[in-house]
Formats: structure tokens, C-alpha cells, sequence
């Protein structure tokens, strides 16, 4: 109760001094105008931050504003990630020339991807891969692949058990026809053979056989070795053509 009160009392405040973007409205209906910054979920509670004339910033529950703002702060999207892999790309580079990452390497590569985890789910103000924005999923997905690539014993999965990768075909064939990096079409491999899309598993199979040996090897290895539905398995190495 005494928070509540403090907050109701903040928005009294900030009413009467504020001068920013927008109104937002408690549920007790004091009214001021702040400038919604992001949005997160903790704890399974969605709050967002709001930055006030000054500057300074206040947090207010989803649960505190009234319908119409509560809705407002739910359909907001938060800015986009736009970090560089650099750690990840860099040790993915030292694999291709056959060499092997130091244990520090790894850490450090660990280290990269769990910060680029954490800000993409605070974009998207979720605790679950699966409730990303699609396009976030993709690029999400396409990290975990390289991290499966850098530390399989710890990132095996994504290629073939994790459920993102059911979600993920359609934005990674359209990025595919819109690119000819090798990396988009190793990507789009496994969810496609998990959702038993053979026909563009195959094709992006084809694509980097040639243009990249490197990929193609470890896409034969994974679905040989982890693909597990043996239907699936047998019509894509014959429409892939690999032996």
C-alpha cells in the first residue's frame, strides 16, 4: 500500500512539472507526461521506464496504468539490437582455417552471446525465445547456430531441439532470397528439415556445397548425426545428394 501510495504521489508530482511526449495515466487518475523509453518483464510482470522532462527515470507496472496506457505499453516496441558479433565471427573465422579455439577464446565468445542474450530479450520484454518479434527470432536463431558451430557441447540443440527453430523457416527463406551469404542457407537447413520442408532444405544444401565446403561439412555431420527423424533424414541426403 505504501508504494502504491509513493508512486500515486509520484505521478501528482510529475504532472504538475513534466513537459514530455506523452500522456500516461495511473489507475487512481492522476495523469502526467513522460516519455516511454522500453519496456521489460520480470519476474513475469511487465513494466516499463519512462523518462520524465529532467531526465530522470520512472518505472511504472503494466498493472498500474489504466486499460487504454496498459495496452499502449504492451504494443510498444523497443529499439532494435543492433550489436556486432565481432568475438563470435572472429572465432568462427579461426575454425574455418582448421585451428582450435583456447578455452579462453570460448569463454570469451560465451561471455559476447550471453550480453547479446540478455539485450534481446529485454527488447522484446519476454522470458521465452518463442515470444520474440519474427524478425528477432531469425537473427536470435542465426547467433545460436554460430554459437553451436564455436561450443556444440553446450549449443548443440539449436539446430534440432530447441523450439525456435519451428519458427524461424519463413523470415530465414525470405532473408535467403534476398542474399547469397552461405551462412543464411546453412541456417535455414535445420529448421526446414524440422518442420520436413525438404525441398528448401536441399536447395540451401546445394547453394553452399561449392561456395562453402566448410558449411556443407558441418550441415552433413549435425543431420547425419542429430537429425533424428529418419524419413526426413533419408529423402533430404538423397535430394541433397550427399552419400
Amino acid at each position: 500500500m505504501k508504494k502504491l501510495i509513493q508512486l500515486a504521489a509520484a505521478f501528482a508530482i510529475l504532472s504538475s512539472t513534466a513537459s514530455a511526449q506523452e500522456k500516461w495515466t495511473h489507475q487512481d487518475g492522476h495523469s502526467v507526461q513522460l516519455e516511454l523509453v522500453r519496456k521489460a518483464l520480470k519476474d513475469g510482470v511487465l513494466f516499463g521506464e519512462f523518462k520524465d522532462k529532467d531526465g530522470a527515470i520512472l518505472t511504472i507496472k503494466e498493472s498500474d496504468l489504466v486499460a487504454a496506457d496498459a495496452a499502449r505499453l504492451k504494443e510498444f516496441k523497443n529499439p532494435a539490437v543492433n550489436q556486432e558479433l565481432k568475438l563470435i565471427e572472429a572465432a568462427i573465422a579461426k575454425l574455418r582455417e582448421g585451428k582450435e579455439l583456447t578455452k579462453e577464446e570460448a569463454e570469451r565468445c560465451g561471455a559476447e552471446w550471453q550480453d547479446y542474450t540478455a539485450k534481446m530479450f529485454a527488447k522484446n520484454a519476454t522470458d521465452s525465445n518463442t515470444e520474440f518479434e519474427k524478425i528477432d527470432q531469425r537473427d536470435y536463431y542465426i547467433g545460436a547456430i554460430k554459437m553451436a558451430l564455436i561450443d556444440f557441447k553446450n549449443h548443440g540443440g539449436w539446430p534440432f531441439r530447441s523450439s525456435i527453430r519451428f519458427m524461424v523457416s519463413e523470415e530465414l527463406v525470405k532473408r535467403a532470397e534476398q542474399t547469397n551469404d552461405p551462412f543464411i542457407h546453412f541456417c535455414l537447413i535445420f529448421p526446414c528439415l524440422s518442420n520436413r520442408d525438404v525441398k528448401h532444405a536441399a536447395a540451401s544444401y546445394k547453394s553452399i556445397q561449392k561456395s562453402d565446403p566448410f558449411l556443407a561439412g558441418i550441415a552433413t555431420k549435425w543431420a547425419k548425426e542429430r537429425l533424428r527423424d529418419s524419413e526426413t533424414k533419408t529423402e533430404f541426403m538423397k535430394s541433397a545428394g550427399i552419400e
